[in-house]
């Protein structure tokens, strides 16, 4: 579902330099590690959807193609 959805987002040129597979393998990592920090209580639950979103933000970055980022 995840390779679905980044392949999505390269069809529609939002996204570009990788193929779906490795983004979505560099998200999936990335969720793992943090969703392993919150079941062992290493955030504090108000924090927790602001790192969520800090944390695709920052994996995604290299690859958005919006705002000049990427072309």
């Amino acid at each position: 579902m995840l390779v679905a959805g980044v392949a999505a987002c390269l069809e529609a040129g939002e996204l570009a330099g990788a193929e779906a597979p490795e983004i979505a393998d560099l998200l999936g990592m990335a969720v793992h590690g943090a969703v392993s920090l919150e079941i062992s209580s290493y955030f504090e639950e108000a924090d927790t959807s602001a790192r969520y979103r800090l944390l695709c933000t920052s994996v995604l970055t290299p690859f958005m193609t919006r705002d000049g980022r990427r072309t």
